[in-house]
């Protein structure tokens, strides 16, 4: 038995916070629409029972981006577009491997002449003080263990208790090893 069922063009927000504007059938979004999750990624794309199914992107704030094609709700073929416009396949993945090991900015717009060389992908370059680490979105202060703003080191993000332990026990283990490698020269 084949049945027709009609499509509409619908909004609606869902107890979650998401929301869904496309179309629907009796079954659910079913066809071409936009998904916005609660925590503001977004799929548009097709879809069909009421899942992603189909060619379709998955967008996230802070402007990456997944190209994919989705069966029954899971990505089966896809493709990561990083916010500087690197594109990840994991079938694919030439960037920073031996021997080019440039970044996606000199990539890009090309390699700068010596002396000017860059030591971060995005162009800045930042003091990092003694026993402190670069965690990409700011400086990491294992005695301390709170990140600061590149820019204003008064702005500091405090880290939860879990990852403090897992970042103590990290750098634990890699004391450990540096001694480890000491105590062989010796």
């Amino acid at each position: 038995m084949n049945v027709q069922l009609k499509n509409s063009e619908e909004e609606t927000r869902f107890i979650d916070g998401s929301e869904y504007r496309g179309t629907w059938n009796t079954l659910g979004m079913e066809g071409i629409g936009k998904f916005v999750l609660p925590h503001n990624a977004i799929f548009e794309g097709e879809f069909r029972d009421g899942t992603f199914h189909g060619h379709g992107s998955m967008y996230w704030p802070q402007r990456q981006r997944m190209d994919g094609i989705w069966l029954q709700g899971e990505c089966k073929d896809k493709q990561y577009v990083f916010n500087d416009g690197l594109v990840f396949r994991s079938d694919d993945w030439e960037y920073c491997k031996f021997p080019d090991r440039r970044y996606q900015t000199c990539i890009k717009y090309g390699l700068r002449p010596a002396g000017a060389t860059l030591r971060r992908n995005d162009r800045n370059e930042y003091v990092i003080p003694p026993m402190c680490y670069d965690a990409g979105i700011g400086i990491f202060n294992p005695s301390k263990c709170y990140i600061t703003s590149y820019k204003d080191s008064n702005k500091v993000y405090t880290l939860n208790r879990k990852v403090r332990c897992a970042i103590k026990n990290l750098l634990n283990l890699l004391n450990i090893q540096r001694y480890l490698k000491y105590q062989m020269r010796n």
